[in-house]
């Protein structure tokens, strides 16, 4: 995605006054993806909608918005991260938004879509209206995923607008130090997180590409107090697949929490910056090994299937 696609989308009906989003119209309702855009904040931004095969439109579908990383785009998400393929063997509808200039505001402080100031929450939320215009959304059943900056990003909009949300995920990216939200309100949690990360840094501290969060032990408990979960959590080494990774994961569970949430940790011990049980992406040498003992997106669904809003 270039830089003049997320600004401008050629042949787009679309009406741009400050603040009213006005979505491309087509038939979202034929299964595969769909390219779509809205204005907000006099800018055009885009986004993908995949529809799964044997939508019915009768029946409320959960929707999973999937937040690509700093640099991404929604459209390497889709292809990277195997979402699509689980909708449509789950049924669930899947966006893959468009971060300005392929970033998000997520809170940390030093990024462009900060320094320029613009509401990423309100377009995403603004995108979510936009789908429920075209599909029959379960909107007790939205959630949101992201992988580094876009997990950061997750952290931001679950404190901010917990009610829009019945659950979240967040893969290698934890909680924007610098936000001045702190989650009082439940909402479910999956946290996962590779403890020899060199880009996000497990302890917590500043980020390679600006700004600071909160090491992985801070950011769940911060959803744990949230979620008012027993602070003692239930503690298993998943399963060893393949001699030759050298990762191991850890799996950390909190019950007990408000409103039938929850909370649950992933430590991939000795893992970096990559995506559980997904592509390798740049060399090991910058991001480290990718474990094969933990499929995120599987995880991730699995999650947000046994949470909708309020249980």
């Amino acid at each position: 995605m270039t830089t003049a696609a997320l600004l401008a989308c050629a042949g787009c009906p679309l009406v741009s006054p400050f603040g009213s989003p006005s979505a491309r119209t087509v038939d979202l309702s034929e299964p595969g993806d769909h390219d779509q855009a809205l204005v907000w904040q006099n800018l055009t931004r885009t986004y993908i909608v995949h529809t799964p095969a044997g939508y019915n439109a009768a029946i409320p579908t959960p929707l999973v918005i999937v937040l690509h990383g700093g640099w991404g785009t929604g459209e390497q998400a889709a292809r990277e991260l195997g979402f699509s393929e689980l909708s449509d063997q789950r049924g669930f509808i899947v966006a893959y938004p468009d971060g300005y200039l392929r970033n998000w505001n997520d809170g940390r402080g030093g990024l462009v879509a900060e320094i320029t100031d613009l509401d990423d929450v309100g377009f995403i939320l603004a995108m979510i209206d936009a789908i429920a215009r075209s599909l029959n959304l379960d909107r007790r059943r939205v959630y949101a995923v992201g992988v580094s900056n876009g997990a950061i990003f997750a952290n931001r909009l679950a404190c901010e607008r917990p009610d829009r949300f019945a659950a979240f995920a967040a893969v290698i990216g934890t909680y924007p130090e610098a936000l001045d939200c702190r989650p009082t309100v439940p909402v479910s949690a999956l946290i996962i997180v590779g403890d020899q990360d060199p880009l996000v840094p497990y302890d917590g501290g500043e980020v390679s590409s600006g700004g600071t969060v909160l090491s992985a032990a801070e950011t769940t408990a911060l959803w744990i107090a949230a979620d008012s979960c027993s602070t003692t959590p239930q503690i298993t080494q998943l399963p060893h697949l393949n001699p030759d990774d050298p990762t191991r994961v850890r799996r950390e569970s909190y019950s007990g929490c408000a409103e039938g949430t929850a909370v649950v940790l992933y430590v991939v011990e000795g893992g970096g910056h990559t995506w559980p049980g997904g592509p390798a992406g740049l060399s090991t040498v910058f991001r480290g090994p990718v474990t094969q003992d933990l499929d995120a997106t599987q995880s991730c669904w699995d999650f947000f299937a046994a949470h909708a809003e309020g249980g």
